[in-house]
């Protein structure tokens, strides 16, 4: 097929998740391809990708785990809301002393409370929620996801996905989940990055997916 303006579309991958779907509210794109995103707010990827990490790590006990995932939900409660840094600056001295800490997204010398403009960076690298965005995407859409992905939660965000773009109205959208694969769609039986099937290979039906989705909405 011959190139048209008309035929232009974004693919986005994990973090490129949230932005593409912002560029396909700016600008009338014929389709979204989104590979591994997380339709969950940045702080909730955030807990979950230091759960994950915490457990591949193999050494911490869940009650470890549930501490340190309540730590960091309380730092990231205080920058969202510029409060309670009492209580933050309390937990992060206890927690210095964890065996886990070095695994928390805690900036080595964080003052507590952050300066402003500190405090201005984190809340906006930090607090956003892509549902709005979501609910106002109009493009034709193929999601795709990795049963075993450890930087997103797969079940919610697909569910997320669904519920966003129906609230929104696009009902062009797409959902495969490949089992047996991981964040970057790569055959695992683990779904930790470092760990792929050897030798290392894409999971059976991708990109093939995304090529047949294409072709059926006349784009190649």
């Amino acid at each position: 097929m011959r190139f048209s303006p008309h035929n232009v579309g974004v693919w986005g991958f994990s973090n490129g998740g949230w932005v593409a779907p912002i560029v396909a509210t700016h600008y009338p794109l014929a389709f979204l391809i989104l590979k591994s995103p997380s339709a969950e707010s940045i702080t909730q990827n955030v807990l979950y990708e230091i759960e994950g990490s915490l457990r591949e790590d193999g050494q911490f006990s869940d009650a470890q785990i549930t501490n340190a995932i309540n730590f960091e939900r309380l730092m990231l409660q205080s920058v969202a809301t510029n409060a309670n840094w009492q209580a933050a600056s309390a937990a992060l001295t206890d927690a210095k002393a964890e065996p886990w800490f070095s695994y928390m997204r805690i900036a080595p010398g964080l003052p507590i409370p952050p300066p402003p403009a500190v405090l201005a960076g984190l809340q906006a690298a930090l607090m956003y929620d892509p549902t709005t965005v979501l609910e106002h995407v109009r493009a034709p859409t193929l999601a795709l996801f990795g049963a075993l992905d450890k930087n997103v939660d797969t079940s919610d965000s697909a569910a997320r996905l669904r519920s966003d773009f129906q609230a929104g109205g696009n009902h062009s959208l797409t959902v495969h989940v490949f089992s047996g694969a991981d964040h970057t769609l790569a055959a695992t039986a683990t779904g930790f990055e470092d760990r792929p099937l050897m030798p290392r290979r894409l999971v059976s039906g991708y990109p093939g997916i995304v090529i047949t989705w294409l072709r059926a909405r006349g784009i190649l």
